[in-house]
Parts: structure tokens; C-alpha cells; sequence
């Protein structure tokens, strides 16, 4: 089983703001339109043959107001313009600005699609080659004091699949309760410096996207 992840781009210039703006009332929503909700994309990803784990609105931190992720799994590679065409309704255009073919790990435990709300941190880690293994035994052994400290859980470590082997790359999503859960994540337990510091050593540069999840 193998997930896909995409960053979904929808056409906002010189559309008039009662075609792009919905009527959500708090701030981060109020930029996308009223047809794009969870059941939507569901809907939209089934129809083009897989099963939809998340998906996300941008307009928090590090993804665009116009944009959206879309992670979905299912056994074959689905085609993107039946998604595109699925998703789409009649007069707006959408296009698929990032696409990335995703192998999990040790995470997610099961494909059972994500329920729960609050804030998601999906972050891009770039590895020392042939190190991912080490890499990951790590998170696994820092886990449980991080999730315990800050409120938080790590849902999925993908690997990203990739043809240049110079470096290994990996993308994390971690939930967390709130913003005040992601503060405090920041400390880490005195126990697990050193494993946090190796797995650092290991780390060539991360990025991060903050975002919630559709409802």
C-alpha cells in the first residue's frame, strides 16, 4: 500500500471574492470556498481509485491560502487528472503544484483515515544517505516521552521516494492538541538529549508546514 501527497492550487486572481471566498467565519477558512470540505476531496479521491488518509487547508503556516494538501493511499499510483477533474467544480480551475510518491515506516500503524483536529506540522527531513534506519529507531525511542510532554503524536513517517540518492528524504506529520501543545514540544526530556542530538547529527535540514485539518 503506498501513499501519495499533493499540494492542490486553486486559480484566485481576477475571480470575484463571492466565487472564492466561503462563508466561514473564523480567519484561516474564510479564504476557501464553500464546495471544498472533507467530503468533497473524499468523494474526489475515490473516485479516482484510492482512499483519502487527510486533508488540510493552507493559509497558516508555510502553504498559501489558494492551496490545500491531499494525502491519500491505495494500492496503485492514482491518476492525478481524474482527481483533478473529480474535485474540480464547473468554472474553477485546479492544479496540482507539488506531488510526491510516499513509502511508509514504522508510521502510520494502519491506514485508517485521520478524525481528529487540532494542529498538524508536516515536516520535510533531508538525511546523511543510508542513514534512515538509524534515523527512525531513534524517533522511536524519543517518541513516547516527546508525545507525553507536549500533547502531541507523531501519525505517519514516509519515506519520499526519490531517484538522486545523495541524500535520504523523509516526510513526518505530527499532531498536536494546539499551538500551546507544539510550544512545549520544543523542550526536549533531559533523558533523550542524546538521541535527539544524534538524530540531529543525522539531519542535513528540515522544513515544516503548520496546518488543520478540513472538516
Amino acid at each position: 500500500m503506498s501513499y501519495e501527497y499533493l499540494v492542490v492550487e486553486f486559480l484566485v486572481d481576477e475571480q470575484h471574492p463571492g466565487e472564492r471566498l466561503g462563508g466561514y467565519s473564523d480567519m484561516e477558512r474564510i479564504y476557501f470556498p464553500a464546495w471544498l470540505n472533507h467530503k468533497t476531496v473524499e468523494n474526489a479521491v475515490a473516485r479516482a481509485g484510492g482512499r483519502l488518509w487527510g486533508a488540510w487547508y493552507g493559509g497558516m503556516f508555510g502553504l498559501a491560502t489558494n492551496r490545500f494538501i491531499v494525502v491519500s493511499s491505495g494500492q496503485s499510483v492514482s491518476a492525478q487528472d481524474d482527481l483533478i477533474q473529480a474535485l474540480a467544480p464547473k468554472g474553477m480551475t485546479l492544479t496540482i503544484v507539488d506531488y510526491q510518491s510516499l513509502t511508509p515506516t514504522i508510521r502510520p500503524l494502519n491506514h485508517t483515515p485521520i478524525t481528529r483536529f487540532g494542529f498538524f506540522v508536516f515536516r520535510w527531513l533531508r538525511l546523511a544517505p543510508g542513514s534512515i534506519d538509524e534515523w527512525i529507531g531513534l524517533c522511536n525511542e524519543t517518541w513516547p516521552n516527546f508525545q507525553q510532554r507536549s500533547r502531541s503524536e507523531c501519525l505517519a513517517v514516509w519515506e519520499v521516494d526519490r531517484d538522486d540518492h545523495s541524500a535520504e528524504e523523509v516526510l513526518m506529520c505530527t499532531w498536536y492538541e494546539d499551538l500551546h501543545s507544539w510550544d512545549n514540544s520544543r523542550e526536549v526530556d533531559s533523558a533523550d538529549a542524546p538521541k535527539w542530538r544524534r538524530r540531529a547529527e543525522l539531519e542535513y535540514n528540515h522544513w515544516g508546514i503548520g496546518a488543520r485539518r478540513m472538516r
